[in-house]
């Protein structure tokens, strides 16, 4: 990712566009499945001592930045784009895994090829549209997955003893896909649409 921040006389500042925001493209479980995930998610949060903050139960096939007075635009693009290419599908759920390297714990979600089918569809709409910040490379995430706890290393290890030796299998039907748009600085999200397949 192109990093916009730029340092200046020890403070950081993000040159993003201030019209820009940052926008998820999302599978979301159903309620069942979510309030699954969502008691994992407690439990991590309190093995790890951590807030349960910034939770959710979703599958983000790609993120990207673009610019707010243009979200009409870009949810009409998506719209139109996968509307009757992409059909309603089952997804599996196998299992947590972990990457100590980066502090997180996840749920694994098949069939990749899914996933990977989608990025492809809506590949050329979030590239080529002049709504979409260029300075920020759109991110097409390779293994999509269920985030369970993101901490730092030390911590995770603790987490991760709790979790390596319990499975975890779940499924469900996705036949929608949400277009979210996140502040973090608020630290809230909102829906801007649902794409049904």
């Amino acid at each position: 990712m192109v990093n916009t921040a730029v340092q200046s006389q020890g403070f950081l500042f993000d040159l993003t566009p201030v019209n820009y925001q940052e926008y998820l493209l999302v599978i979301q479980p159903d309620p069942v499945v979510g309030n699954d995930i969502l008691y994992s998610q407690k439990k991590a949060a309190e093995l790890s001592e951590s807030p349960l903050k910034n939770c959710s139960q979703h599958i983000i096939i790609s993120s990207f930045y673009a610019n707010s007075h243009e979200e009409d635009t870009i949810a009409n693009l998506l719209q139109r784009n996968i509307k009757g290419k992409i059909r309603t599908a089952f997804i599996w759920l196998d299992n947590y895994t972990c990457h100590t390297s980066s502090g997180s714990i996840f749920i694994r979600s098949k069939p990749v090829q899914y996933f990977h089918s989608i990025q492809q569809i809506i590949y050329p709409v979030l590239t080529l549209s002049s709504a979409i910040e260029k300075s920020r490379k759109v991110n097409f995430v390779r293994e999509p997955h269920i985030p369970i706890l993101k901490t730092n290393k030390k911590k995770i290890a603790d987490v991760w003893d709790y979790f390596k030796d319990r499975k975890y299998e779940n499924k469900f039907i996705a036949d929608s896909l949400l277009l979210i748009k996140r502040n973090t600085m608020e630290d809230k999200a909102d829906v801007v649409m649902e794409i049904k397949l």
